[in-house]
């Protein structure tokens, strides 16, 4: 599994969406936030929150925005952070 660091990605804001999508454990079905993000070589990124408090009125609350719950790389592709 490839493995990204965090500090290095820049990441986009964060919005809310919803759908599936594959990770290594299965298929996360329901809603979440997303944002993109690229890596100095250009990679792209796309970072996920699913832990998500939806009953919070302030979107800062609404999950543990130094903690994504998955990582997947620009082919669909789970990633690690290191």
């Amino acid at each position: 599994m490839k493995k990204v660091n965090l500090d290095e990605l820049n990441i986009g804001d964060a919005y809310c969406t919803g759908g599936s999508f594959n990770t290594n454990a299965g298929t996360y079905s329901g809603n979440w936030y997303q944002a993109h993000a690229t890596d100095k070589n250009g990679s792209e990124y796309t970072i996920i929150w699913t832990d998500v408090d939806w009953d919070t009125e302030d979107e800062g609350n609404a999950c543990n925005w130094e903690s994504p719950d998955y990582i997947l790389d620009e082919y669909g592709y789970e990633c690690e952070e290191e």
